[in-house]
């Protein structure tokens, strides 16, 4: 059984499976290369047909192996990549106080989609009073924290009073 290339987040649990059967049964030992190895190299401690570990960006593009070997030889399984996207930071947010309302806008990495606490999904969203947070999504991973942003919009002035003079032809009438 070959192991199947994988991507993860940093942080998230990559499992690569081998099976091969013979007499008499074949132990294994895991080997990973990097991307940048000419060499593979054995992994202390990985001698069972399933290799489970959490990532970090410092495994992105190793490769990985099960060689299985009895007294009749040894066979090396497939190559499987990692590859391993970094958890982004949290975006920055900048908040737009206007008359009744106030533009939240936010401002991530390159390709990033945002995520609201109301439910909105663009990088700006207009609302009413209140904090909101956001979180921004890249490459399938999302910010471990959120941005707030605290919105303070001006208060709409009220219809102003109006008087009235009339005289001989006109009026006039003030605000």
């Amino acid at each position: 059984t070959q192991p199947s290339s994988q991507t993860w987040c940093a942080g998230g649990t990559a499992t690569f499976n081998s099976g091969a059967s013979g007499g008499p049964a074949p132990t294994v030992q895991w080997q990973q290369k990097t991307n940048n190895g000419k060499k593979w190299g054995n992994i202390g401690g990985a001698t069972s047909s399933t290799l489970s570990f959490t990532t970090t960006t410092a495994d992105n593009n190793k490769q990985y192996r099960a060689v299985w070997t009895n007294i009749a030889g040894s066979v090396n399984s497939n190559a499987a990549t990692l590859t391993v996207n970094a958890i982004p930071s949290a975006p920055s947010v900048s908040a737009t106080n206007n008359c009744g309302s106030s533009l939240l806008t936010a401002t991530g990495a390159g390709g990033a989609t945002f995520s609201w606490s109301n439910g909105g999904t663009g990088n700006s969203i207009t609302v009413a009073a209140g904090d909101y947070t956001v979180t921004q999504t890249v490459n399938g991973c999302t910010s471990g924290s959120s941005a707030i942003a605290t919105a303070v919009p001006k208060t709409i002035p009220g219809a102003p009073g109006v008087s009235g003079q009339n005289n001989c032809g006109s009026s006039l009438l003030t605000a």
